[in-house]
């Protein structure tokens, strides 16, 4: 993609031969989820996967909202005196494989921070 005009601001990286899809994080934590994978951008200030794949065009680079991110976002808000967050498709998130507790973790980490007490896991539980 390209700047359409000037001004604007866009990713002006080509993504020729890039496959841009969209899963749900109960997909992405079910799917793939590694420990192993798992980074955190500081500057950003959000989570990633980044899977390596023995072929480089089947390599993934996976980001999402996890607990974590649910965390800082509570705790901006709440400094910056902001009306609320944005978690991407928090429904999204359910898991119902997961032992009770652990179903709903972004919505559980949201619920905790709000109440004054910070979620007990803040990596994400699953996966490998």
């Amino acid at each position: 993609m390209e700047c359409g005009h000037p001004g604007d601001f866009a990713i002006t990286q080509s993504v020729a031969g890039v496959t841009v899809s969209s899963l749900g994080d109960n997909a992405i934590m079910d799917q793939d989820f590694n420990k192993s994978n798992y980074l955190w951008d500081s500057t950003a200030h959000a989570p990633y996967l980044s899977i390596t794949a023995p072929a480089p065009s089947q390599n993934k680079f996976i980001g999402y909202d996890d607990p974590k991110l649910a965390v800082e976002k509570v705790e901006y808000a709440r400094e910056q005196h902001l009306g609320g967050i944005t978690l991407f498709e928090i429904g999204g998130a359910y898991r119902p494989n997961q032992p009770k507790g652990q179903m709903e973790e972004l919505l559980q980490a949201v619920k905790q921070v709000w109440k004054g007490s910070l979620p007990k896991v803040l990596l994400p539980v699953g996966g490998q």
